[in-house]
């Protein structure tokens, strides 16, 4: 969990796969253990980040604003995410092979984008997040929503979603 947090792998998705593989039952313990770990990766970046997020007000609008339609989508549809997609293997599966592809592909276009402006520093690039507009921010979570899918790794999905609305 802690050696890729900041890889563009589903650590839940691969979770649910080694659970499978290893036929592990869903115990109360393990769904407890499966938090924990998740909680330590989440707090390993609070605690290398601390400075920055107590100290930018902007930052934390445009978290909160990132976070919204996963949270919406997730209380909408929290039955379904557990008993349809979290039960079945099959979308995990497809959710890590299309989440590489797709990280794959728009990775070469945005690189193919930035040579045919012949690598010119542009003044609307993006390059850290306190210069994301609110409506940038959002349509990184809109992206970032697509998480809820187990396989669907949520630093993938803010990557491709930051890419498409032009951060570097």
């Amino acid at each position: 969990e802690g050696v890729t947090e900041f890889l563009p792998v589903s650590s839940t998705g691969h979770l649910l796969l080694a659970s499978r593989l290893l036929n592990t039952p869903q115990t109360g313990f393990v769904k407890s253990f499966e938090i924990i770990i998740q909680l330590g990766a989440i707090l390993a970046i609070v605690f290398l980040y601390w400075k920055k997020l107590i100290s930018s007000v902007r930052l934390w609008k445009n978290i909160l604003v990132a976070f919204l339609p996963t949270a919406i989508i997730g209380l909408v549809f929290y039955k379904i995410i557990k008993e349809v997609l979290f039960e079945n293997i099959l979308i995990t599966v497809f959710a890590l092979l299309i989440g590489g592809i797709l990280l794959i592909v728009i990775e070469k276009l945005h690189k193919q984008s930035l040579r045919s402006d012949d690598l010119k520093e542009k003044d609307s690039d993006i390059d850290s997040v306190e210069k994301l507009t609110l409506k940038q921010s959002f349509l990184i979570g809109i992206a970032q929503a697509v998480s809820v899918i187990p396989g669907t790794s949520r630093s993938a999905a803010t990557i491709i979603g930051g890419l498409l609305v032009g951060a570097k």
